[in-house]
C-alpha cells in the first residue's frame, strides 16, 4: 500500500471519494490505501474545507437535513395552576420530575 502523508497528494483523494458514493473502506481497497488513511485525510479535509460535505447518496444511507430556525422554546410545561415553565433546551426526565414534584408541593 502506498504510503501518502501530505495535503497535496491526499485531498485530492478526499474529493474523488466525496464524489464517488462509495464507503471509505470501499474506497481506499480500490485505490490500495491503508483502512485507516481515510478518516483522517478526510477530517483534515473537512477542517481545511469547513463548506464541503458529502454529496448524499442512497448507499451512504444519511441524507442532509435542517431544522427550520424556531423562536419557540424547545420545551414547555403548562401547570394546572396557569403557570408555564420554559426550557431553553431539552432536559433529563428525571430532572424534569423534579421540578414537578416541587411545583405539586
Amino acid at each position: 500500500m502506498t504510503q501518502i502523508r501530505t495535503e497535496k497528494e491526499m485531498f485530492p483523494f478526499v474529493e474523488e471519494w466525496l464524489k464517488s458514493g462509495i464507503t471509505q473502506k470501499e474506497f481506499s481497497q480500490k485505490h490500495g490505501l491503508a483502512l485507516h488513511l481515510m478518516p483522517y485525510w478526510v477530517a483534515r479535509y473537512r477542517k481545511a474545507h469547513p463548506s464541503a460535505a458529502p454529496t448524499p447518496t442512497a448507499s451512504s444511507g444519511f441524507i442532509r437535513v435542517s431544522a427550520p430556525q424556531t423562536t419557540v422554546s424547545p420545551m414547555e410545561v403548562a401547570l394546572p395552576s396557569g403557570a408555564v415553565i420554559r426550557f431553553s433546551s431539552l432536559i433529563p426526565v428525571s430532572y424534569l420530575q423534579e421540578v414537578l414534584s416541587v411545583c405539586s408541593r
